[in-house]
């Protein structure tokens, strides 16, 4: 009997067969592909929209706190008898404006304000605002100093020592009855005596406080990237300081008290109420900013609408090219010093 063995050999993958897998792979390739391009622009509008929030929400903190203290006289109240003013004729702490708790610069869109701005961007050279609104806020500018012995109108003061009073700066010398407004000629001495170089004070002011008195601007210009940015310059310093970066614009409206009730009868632009003579009837503040992210955070442009469009005007807002994110924050502050 004979036997015959045959021996068979794997049939393996046919071109057919390699071309269905080859294609397969392809496609679960391009699925995770674009599940990874998806993922990565979600990231990319999570991060943009963080960013965003995270600067406007600094920005409109920053000017909420200084408006919230601005106009403090200590116990003096809302109208102290102003012995002396001695501060300088330059804005914002001149004779006219030094006791205002806050003013303002209206844009008018062709790179002017009103009221002018002229004396303001030329005290300050690094001022260089954009288009947008522009407000002045007075407040307190650090730890007042007691007054410990002042034993005459015209001697010297004689403070706290370790105080933080410099030279240059401009001060509140205040009680609960009078004030005096000054600009200290020199800092304190290690014991803490001031020359205050003034021929007379008008009384003796021991037991007073000296309270350094800060007058802060905020505008928005391009920071050294070249994006808009919220800037504060303060009076007697030349340099700005950059508050928030993406912040694009600035619209603020005043609150009025028109017939002496302490309340807010209705809102006007800066222009308005420096013709109306109105500064020391404000009330409140409505602050709008418009923060922006940077470029190319969305492929699709991104409509929004300015915050200078007039009511009724550009419905549908105007599309961005530059595929950026935008966000507009408000909000309305009361001025608490110049309420009862």
């Amino acid at each position: 009997m004979t036997s015959r063995w045959t021996a068979q050999c794997p049939a393996g993958f046919g071109l057919v067969e390699l071309l269905i897998a080859l294609a397969l792979a392809l496609v679960l390739l391009g699925a995770v592909a674009g599940l990874f391009t998806a993922s990565a622009q979600s990231l990319r509008l999570q991060e943009a929209a963080s960013r965003v929030d995270e600067n406007g929400r600094h920005a409109l903190g920053v000017l909420l706190r200084d408006l919230r203290s601005a106009g403090n006289r200590g116990c003096t109240g809302r109208e102290p008898a102003v012995l002396f003013n001695a501060f300088a004729t330059t804005y914002p702490l001149d004779q006219a404006h030094a006791l205002l708790p806050v003013d303002g610069f209206e844009a008018r869109g062709d790179g002017h304000w009103q009221p002018s701005a002229a004396g303001l961007l030329s005290n300050h050279a690094d001022l260089d605002a954009n288009d947008a609104d522009m407000i002045t806020v007075r407040t307190v500018g650090g730890a007042a100093a007691q007054v410990l012995e002042h034993p005459s109108p015209e001697a010297a003061l004689l403070t706290t020592g370790h105080n933080a009073l410099r030279a240059g700066q401009p001060v509140r010398l205040a009680d609960c009855s009078d004030m005096v407004l000054l600009t200290l000629p020199e800092a304190p001495d290690a014991q803490g005596r001031i020359e205050h170089g003034i021929a007379s004070l008008g009384r003796s002011f021991a037991g007073a406080e000296l309270t350094p008195i800060a007058a802060r601007t905020y505008f928005i210009r391009e920071n050294a990237r070249g994006e808009p940015s919220l800037f504060r310059v303060e009076a007697g310093r030349r340099d700005a300081v950059e508050i928030a970066e993406g912040v694009e614009d600035l619209q603020i409206l005043y609150g009025l008290d028109r017939d002496g009730d302490f309340g807010t009868e209705d809102y006007a632009t800066a222009a308005t109420v420096a013709a109306l003579e109105a500064w020391p009837a404000v009330r409140s503040v409505r602050l709008d900013l418009l923060v922006r992210s940077m470029p190319r955070v969305t492929d699709s442009p991104q409509r929004y609408r300015p915050l200078s469009a007039r009511p009724g005007t550009q419905p549908n807002g105007i599309a961005d090219a530059e595929g950026r994110l935008r966000r507009t924050f408000s909000a309305t502050v009361a001025l608490r010093n110049r309420l009862p």
